[in-house]
């Protein structure tokens, strides 16, 4: 029997699958209430971490001595199990003091049921108040593997941050612009 044809509608395609920059990010991070949502929001931009892995941070993740993370150490919240995450400065200063309560949330989401569709919810908002175009969650770890890139950080090293093997992140998350092409020729 034929199998039935079912029609992708490119723009909600392309909105699931655009790479805001960092530019863009940061207006709509910026456009967002300040709080635990858009703390979220900043973790996922500074880490990549995939959304399902921040709603699941625990208190015990943090560890504020070695100024790390631990993405996807609680179960069901990773597809590919635990990794350590250095934090930026800036990041610390604002995930501080949310560290030592052992398996208690490190963001509370005060009892909403499905935080993941909170967030994007919130940040779909948030990208229409700061007049860029719309992207997701996933959208912010596909930038942070580019920026990765860009700085020329070991693929190894990036895949490992990011809890992939270099294929499928190369494969996956790596959007090549004009500006790389150009910059590859240059060197």
């Amino acid at each position: 029997p034929a199998l039935p044809r079912i029609p992708i509608d490119p723009k909600v395609f392309f909105l699931n699958h655009r790479t805001p920059t960092p530019n863009q990010a940061a207006a709509a991070i910026r456009a967002m209430h300040d709080d635990v949502w858009r703390l979220a929001m900043r973790v996922i931009a500074a880490t990549g971490a995939r959304i399902g892995e921040v709603v699941h941070l625990r208190s015990v993740d943090l560890d504020v001595a070695s100024r790390r993370l631990a993405l996807g150490a609680s179960e069901h919240a990773s597809k590919t199990g635990m990794r350590w995450f250095p934090l930026d400065a800036a990041t610390l200063r604002l995930l501080a003091g949310r560290e030592g309560r052992d398996n208690a949330p490190l963001l509370d989401f005060g009892g909403v049921t499905s935080p993941i569709q909170g967030l994007q919810r919130r940040l779909r908002t948030a990208c229409a108040a700061a007049g860029v175009p719309r992207f997701t969650p996933h959208g912010l770890r596909r930038m942070v593997i580019c920026r990765l890139m860009r700085a020329r950080v070991d693929p190894a090293t990036a895949a490992s941050l990011t809890g992939h093997s270099i294929d499928v992140m190369l494969k996956h998350y790596r959007d090549v612009t004009d500006d790389d092409r150009r910059g590859a020729a240059d060197r």
